[in-house]
């Protein structure tokens, strides 16, 4: 495990704000330079960056992180940023990642008083398709807020659908042309409505 020092945090703080997507990239990749709850912090805001290659490589550090509990929670409350869709899709995505270590705190936002937060934690559970993450979409089914109820019969139905074809699939053995593996299993089951640094371009 590398050891960091004062300087090394103060580093990663400043190239966090660097203008140059590469350097905040590297950044983030660097972020164990900080204390667990500054890490944590910065990474839910990175979530929100400009730049995709930025977002995506705060998702996979969020993912590793070894407090799923709390993490999940500060990820459910980037949720409720209307001002920034980027990174409340990406929050979705980090919570798919955490999978089935973040279905506690998804089952409870599910009471959350936000509809959209609602919406969201369906895309995030219907991304994690578990039994566990069904029964809470089955529940969302009266969720007082149509939106909620139609995102949360969209979702059934596409892993109803994910179920039918793995069937299809080893009844066949997982032969023929029809055997196409999803190949970007990373990606939400739905969209939600989402070197030296500073010499890198």
């Amino acid at each position: 495990m590398m050891v960091y020092d004062d300087r090394d945090r103060a580093n990663v703080l400043e190239d966090l704000r660097d203008a140059d997507p590469e350097v905040r990239r590297l950044a983030v990749e660097r972020i164990d330079a900080l204390d667990d709850g500054e890490a944590l912090a910065h990474l839910v805001a990175r979530l929100g960056d400009p730049d995709w290659r930025v977002r995506k490589a705060t998702v996979q550090r969020i993912a590793t992180r070894p407090d799923p509990d709390e993490t999940s929670q500060r990820l459910i409350a980037a949720l409720a940023d209307g001002e920034n869709p980027g990174r409340r899709n990406s929050a979705v995505e980090a919570l798919v990642a955490i999978g089935a270590r973040a279905l506690a705190a998804l089952m409870a936002a599910c009471e959350d008083a936000d509809a959209d937060v609602r919406k969201f934690v369906v895309d995030a559970l219907a991304g994690i398709g578990s039994e566990a993450a069904t029964a809470a979409l089955i529940a969302r089914l009266a969720d007082p807020d149509s939106n909620v109820r139609a995102a949360a019969a969209d979702a059934l139905h596409v892993i109803a659908q994910g179920g039918e074809r793995a069937v299809a699939e080893d009844d066949r053995g997982g032969e023929g042309p029809g055997d196409e593996r999803c190949h970007d299993e990373g990606r939400s089951t739905r969209s939600a409505p989402a070197k030296s640094p500073r010499n890198s371009v």
